[in-house]
């Protein structure tokens, strides 16, 4: 092989080369040639041919005319192998192709009414002028591509693809000024992106339409419209470094076309004005009859639902001024700043009535969240009231009744959480838990008590109090707890519970009234004071206890 005197860093080599020229003047204004190679190495590409063979005319101009080029040129490679198999997958083994052009001495332009390329699963088709070949390049034309097969595509997008594509455009540019005018259209036929629901919305036929004008003075967006069965999004406003605005309307009409739990209608609008280091961001969308997949979610979404955003951004910052968010009976508020170097947000939420949720929940929920600072160092405090709260299990119903109160806040250090202080309280039922971080450990002390047993058990009236310790260690959690109350109720559990709690070693000693098992196993009852000593090592199944009562 030959190595060939190009400058490009990587070489090229060749078996073979024939290159034919002919053109006599005296003969007349006619043209022929041909270039082949064989046998065509590069690092990255290799081809067993690739020819070009063209003709024409040039005209020396006569009676004041200018002097005139045309050619008619013919492309073909075949034998192609690229280094690279994604690449080589999407340019199939050969490809062809062919164009037309035109030149005249002081015309200033190139005309090409015809250029083609073509290969297995494509082709595309243009034609148009370059003006301005001194001056600065301006081409203006009309380009068609159609894939026939966008699975050849998968390896280079890294993710499956399939279907078909046409893409129309036309208009002018400036390679060099990045001006351009320009309309185009993406018509897709049962495109797949690898992600299902994206797969079920662009089944059948989808529309891409795209109208733009770019000049020293920014990109004007005067339509962008995408279609794809119940899916409907138009755009539209200017881009520019002073200030941009662009808006944006939504309607789509029956998301079950995207498979799936998904049901109902969404629909918005937005806006975005200004730049990213002073803008204005506005979103209002409305949904009816949503649905998911949760059953609480939603039967919480089943009716109208709406959402309402206004933000400021400045840099990294965004300064939310007011997030709104009305599905059912619940209403949530939002507003604070949100920064990388420190955020302060406030949240209220209120759930005036539960039992819209199903599955027998019932009363009121209002809770209030801030949160401030970092994920690597920032506090969290979450406060809640519910009234008549119910979850359709009697015992549970009985311990919830009347108003219960909830206080949570945790901070973080270093992304490592700690719950400083965790309250539960209402008339049956109060619990307290506090904590710290020492080094490697994570320190809670729980205090709990039940006003009254004879709510779970009604054969043993009295205060039921649990306390104790938690320790979180890079091994798991260390336990030490103690239970006391009627019945002769006086309990110890200790031991560790490894990380993800798959697997326990507890020790549970104590002694209690033997008929508080009565209410799990009547009509038969047991009496009588036992002591017990249970030992639980491995998985949470009951093979694994062993001890007993003396």
């Amino acid at each position: 092989p030959v190595l060939l005197p190009l400058t490009s860093d990587v070489q090229t080599r060749v078996a073979r080369a024939d290159l034919t020229l002919a053109y006599d003047r005296a003969k007349g204004e006619g043209w022929r040639g041909r270039a082949a190679l064989q046998g065509l190495s590069r690092s990255d590409l290799a081809a067993d041919q690739v020819q070009i063979t063209g003709s024409g005319r040039i005209s020396r101009g006569t009676s004041g005319a200018a002097p005139v080029v045309g050619a008619t040129l013919r492309f073909d490679a075949s034998g192609l192998s690229p280094t690279d198999p994604a690449v080589a997958r999407a340019l199939g083994p050969a490809i062809g192709g062919g164009a037309t052009l035109y030149w005249q001495e002081g015309a200033e332009s190139l005309s090409l009414p015809r250029l083609g390329l073509a290969g297995q699963g494509y082709a595309l088709s243009a034609g148009g002028r370059i003006e301005g070949l001194s001056t600065g390049l301006r081409v203006t034309g009309k380009v068609q591509a159609d894939l026939t097969d966008l699975a050849r595509l998968s390896d280079l997008a890294g993710r499956p693809l399939s279907g078909a594509a046409g893409i129309t455009a036309v208009g002018t540019g400036s390679p060099l000024s990045g001006a351009f005018d320009l309309t185009a259209t993406i018509e897709g036929q049962d495109l797949t992106l690898g992600h299902p629901e994206a797969d079920n919305l662009l089944r059948g036929p989808s529309r891409i339409q795209l109208s733009a004008l770019r000049d020293e003075t920014g990109t004007t967006l005067r339509q962008l419209a995408v279609n794809a069965q119940s899916l409907t999004l138009a755009g539209s406003g200017t881009i520019a470094t002073a200030g941009s605005d662009i808006s944006a309307n939504l309607d789509f009409a029956d998301l079950s076309v995207l498979g799936g739990p998904y049901r109902g209608g969404l629909s918005g609008t937005a806006r975005f004005t200004g730049t990213p280091d002073s803008g204005q961001v506005t979103l209002d969308a409305k949904g009816s009859g949503l649905a998911i997949g949760q059953a609480e979610v939603d039967r919480l979404l089943a009716g109208p639902s709406t959402v309402r955003l206004r933000a400021g951004l400045a840099g990294t910052t965004v300064d939310v001024q007011e997030l709104a968010v009305t599905a059912a009976t619940l209403e949530a508020t939002a507003q604070g700043r949100l920064d990388p170097a420190g955020s302060d947000i406030t949240a209220r939420a209120r759930l005036a009535d539960l039992s819209v949720l199903g599955g027998g929940y019932r009363g009121a929920l209002n809770a209030d969240l801030r949160a401030t600072g970092t994920a690597e160092a920032g506090k969290w405090r979450l406060t809640g009231t519910g009234s008549g709260l119910a979850s359709g299990q009697p015992e549970t119903d009985r311990l919830l009744a009347g108003q219960s109160q909830l206080a949570i806040e945790v901070s973080s250090e270093g992304r490592r959480l700690r719950i400083d202080r965790a309250t539960l309280s209402n008339p049956q039922l109060s619990a307290s838990a506090t904590g710290g971080i020492d080094g490697a450990t994570r320190n809670l002390a729980l205090e709990a008590r039940l006003a009254n047993l004879a709510l779970v058990l009604p054969d043993f009236p009295g205060p039921l109090t649990v306390s104790g310790t938690a320790v979180e260690g890079p091994g798991g959690y260390t336990l030490d707890l103690t239970g006391r109350g009627p019945g002769g109720i006086d309990a110890r559990v200790t031991g560790t519970l490894a990380p993800g709690l798959r697997n326990a070693a507890l020790q549970i000693r104590g002694s209690a009234q033997a008929g508080l098992a009565n209410v799990f196993i009547d009509p038969r009852s047991l009496s009588g004071r036992v002591g017990f000593d249970l030992g639980l090592n491995g998985r949470w199944r009951l093979p694994r206890c062993r001890g007993g009562s003396p």
